[in-house]
């Protein structure tokens, strides 16, 4: 986001991932919900990367086991606990298909098909020559 709030004129225009490559500041996060309210659950996951603890306690969103997930894979404990405190855990975000579900939320629990930052950041050396593909597919099996 580079600390830009983009003017998001239609729905096609709003990105999913809003916490990579970069994440925001705090503020620029909090201006984001209160311009954007229906980016709530995009922002909790930047906060869970970004260690934003108390903006998401304000955002008072769903036990989501996406963020819960991104939360541990980026060391913020304490959004992680808050989480995984609840008793039920929903999907409202849904990284397959990269939609929100803000209406009806599956019920759900943490299963490993977040592709959390860390595994977007995965590099690895090209070593194919030109007539021969080098890569390993390295996506999510989702």
């Amino acid at each position: 986001m580079s600390n830009d709030i983009p003017d998001l004129k239609n729905a096609r225009e709003i990105p999913y991932c809003i916490w990579y490559p970069d994440t925001a500041n705090e503020a620029t996060y909090q201006a984001l919900v209160l311009q954007y309210p229906s980016l709530k659950y995009h922002v909790g996951r930047a906060c869970a990367v970004a260690g934003y603890t108390n903006l998401y306690r304000e955002l008072d969103l769903l036990p989501d086991a996406h963020i819960a997930e991104e939360a541990r894979d980026n060391g913020s404990n304490d959004i992680f606990e808050m989480i995984m405190a609840s008793p039920v855990r929903y999907r409202v975000m849904n990284d397959y298909t990269r939609t929100v579900n803000l209406e009806n939320p599956p019920v759900g629990g943490l299963n490993g098909d977040t592709a959390v930052r860390s595994f977007l950041e995965r590099k690895q050396k090209h070593n194919g020559l030109a007539n021969r593909p080098g890569l390993r597919d390295i996506s999510p099996k989702i």
